[in-house]
């Protein structure tokens, strides 16, 4: 499973690492950007976090919740995207 967030716009680098050690602490399998190599300040901001335990998604959303740094945390939107094949045939 999956969560994505956005840190706020005046963390620094330092700030998102700190909370980056916190949520994989927590049992986060993995923290990355959403974009990576991004240099718009808005894309470089979302990030997703990995979470192979479904017992530590709760606990890790709450931490996140909690941050000061984080503006939003939410579940990953589930996309039910056609290919183009599916698409002439419907």
């Amino acid at each position: 499973m999956k969560l994505q967030l956005k840190f706020r716009g005046a963390t620094t680098a330092t700030h998102r690492q700190r909370v980056i050690e916190r949520v994989t602490h927590a049992g986060a399998a993995a923290v990355r950007p959403l974009f990576p190599n991004e240099k718009d300040k808005e894309l470089a901001a979302l990030y997703i976090v990995d979470i192979d335990d479904p017992e530590c998604q709760a606990a890790i959303r709450s931490l996140l919740s909690g941050e000061p740094y984080v503006e939003f945390v939410e579940g990953e939107v589930q996309r039910k995207l056609k290919s183009p094949a599916q698409s002439s045939e419907g």
